[in-house]
């Protein structure tokens, strides 16, 4: 099958690529060795996960067709650096887990259209996100983050920026945000943001952040930007 889903199955850890001849999880019916490297989807989520395995154990290696990857609400620490080389990666949900960090090679997911960490524990972003060109959703709600590095705004296919529940203050976002011009839905609230600073970019966006932020504000017509110096 080019579908694989292992959702909510307890699963503790994912066995080395050598012994999956003897291991059930991803054999038999659910996926034969044979046909990894086919693989368009794998759902591991809901499951119980700490981590992944190292590129020469991974089963991951390899499978160059896969599209979908779903690690969601699992207990993962991190993420290996190999699962950026997943060329043709078109979605990456890896939410509700305990991720302090992005692998810094994150940006190597050239093809990649939905990039979902929100509900982890990130403080900050690597750089090379800049360089998602395709990517349209990013969801980095409910985290830690007290910043945000200037190369988001390089994301010039973005549709949807979700940044609300973090710890983002006055003067946390970069002016390069300007240059999203595509965005449609940015979400703001639940920051420890006070000054507002209004920068007109696009019209049709849709701006959800706290009430109080956003009094005589038409939203039809204007990119609410917080803590950005014009």
């Amino acid at each position: 099958s080019e579908r694989v889903r292992l959702a909510g199955n307890n699963i503790h850890s994912i066995p080395p690529k050598r012994t999956l001849s003897e291991k059930p999880i991803l054999h038999h019916n659910y996926c034969p060795q044979h046909s990894l490297a086919q693989l368009r989807l794998l759902d591991l989520s809901r499951n119980s996960l700490t981590s992944l395995p190292l590129a020469a154990d991974s089963v991951l290696v390899g499978c160059d067709h896969l599209e979908q990857l779903v690690l969601s609400k699992n207990k993962l620490l991190s993420i290996p650096s190999h699962v950026c080389r997943l060329k043709s990666l078109l979605n990456l949900e890896m939410d509700n887990n305990n991720l302090a960090s992005l692998p810094a090679e994150v940006g190597d997911l050239e093809s990649l259209r939905v990039l979902s960490v929100g509900n982890n524990r990130l403080q900050s972003l690597p750089a090379s996100i800049g360089r998602l060109e395709k990517l349209e959703e990013l969801r980095l709600e409910n985290n830690q983050l007290s910043s945000i590095v200037a190369e988001v705004g390089n994301l010039r296919n973005l549709r949807s920026l979700f940044l609300q529940d973090n710890d983002l203050k006055d003067g946390a976002l970069p002016t390069s945000l300007r240059n999203l011009k595509k965005l449609r839905l940015f979400y703001l609230f639940n920051n420890p943001i006070h000054k507002l600073i209004i920068q007109r970019i696009t019209r049709n966006t849709h701006i959800l952040a706290d009430e109080e932020a956003l009094e005589a504000v038409n939203l039809a017509d204007y990119l609410l930007v917080y803590g950005i110096h014009p």
